[in-house]
């Protein structure tokens, strides 16, 4: 009887063993993977992805994770630049626009797109100065370990202040601040290219349904910053809908404008159609 407890005893040691050696990290390893497969959305480790960053109520800045060229890039738009507020909110510094993106009850979805209506930046990602952010925790911990992992020979900052894109002058209130005096340059626009236009060569289509000037302009001149090239800008009857992305690329565009994507390709052609519910948070 004694004896056959031992075997039993040393049996689920040896269980206990293989399991702790062999299985259970097979388990983790599972476990971890379906853990970021359910909090990663936009980090897939090829692509870029750029993340608009306030803090405190000084400047603004852009980050760009390039995971190709394992380079970070941090574009700083000075904080007292003026801009000309996304769905109608004025012209303010743009200090001033993740407050009023509070104040709203929009959070920092204001300031992306306000960063993306005046510098034609592909932006839709942002973090607060609190912590606040849209990005999923997955994305973040990827991002943080990628930026931690990056030497300092391949982090290049840029100050938008120091440029010849905005100019310190007198500004509305009266004071002294930055404008935006030029179109973007290729100097800029470079660290937002998406290898994946380059490889599909779309034409790009816009539908202009929104009874307003300028808005299809500056959606056309976002994506042509991402490496894309509009062929026609095409004006119809003002329409009361919002925006839908279709074919090659449809989703990578959609997420930039937080449009819908509709089903089916037309080709290799990707086409917009923007309408006034669009244009009013433009």
């Amino acid at each position: 009887m004694r004896r056959k407890k031992r075997f039993e005893k040393k049996q689920r040691s040896r269980f206990i063993g293989i399991f702790l050696r062999f299985i259970f990290p097979i388990i983790l390893i599972a476990a971890v993977g379906i853990f970021f497969a359910i909090n990663t959305k936009y980090w897939n480790g090829n692509s870029k992805i750029s993340v608009v960053e306030q803090s405190g109520v000084g400047d603004v800045s852009v980050k760009v994770y390039d995971p190709v060229l394992d380079e970070v890039t941090t574009l700083t738009i000075p904080g007292d630049t003026q801009v000309s507020v996304s769905r109608n909110l004025g012209t303010l510094r743009i200090k001033n626009v993740w407050q009023l993106g509070v104040n709203e009850k929009v959070g920092g979805i204001l300031l992306a797109e306000t960063v993306r209506k005046n510098f034609l930046f592909p932006v839709f990602l942002w973090r607060g100065p609190q912590g606040q952010t849209n990005v999923p925790f997955g994305d973040r911990l990827l991002v943080w370990y990628f930026e931690k992992k990056t030497k300092n020979l391949q982090k290049t900052e840029i100050n938008l202040g120091e440029s010849q894109y905005v100019k310190r002058q007198k500004l509305s209130d009266g004071e002294l601040g930055y404008k935006i005096v030029g179109d973007i340059s290729e100097r800029l626009t470079v660290y937002f290219t998406d290898p994946d236009f380059s490889k599909a060569s779309p034409g790009i289509y816009v539908k202009d349904l929104t009874g307003k000037y300028g808005v299809a302009e500056v959606v056309g001149g976002v994506i042509e910053v991402m490496g894309g090239k509009v062929t026609t800008i095409e004006k119809g009857q003002a329409d009361d809908s919002d925006c839908l992305v279709s074919g090659v690329l449809a989703r990578k565009v959609a997420r930039i404008f937080d449009c819908k994507v509709a089903p089916g390709k037309i080709g290799n052609d990707i086409e917009i159609i923007l309408g006034t519910s669009f244009a009013e948070r433009f």
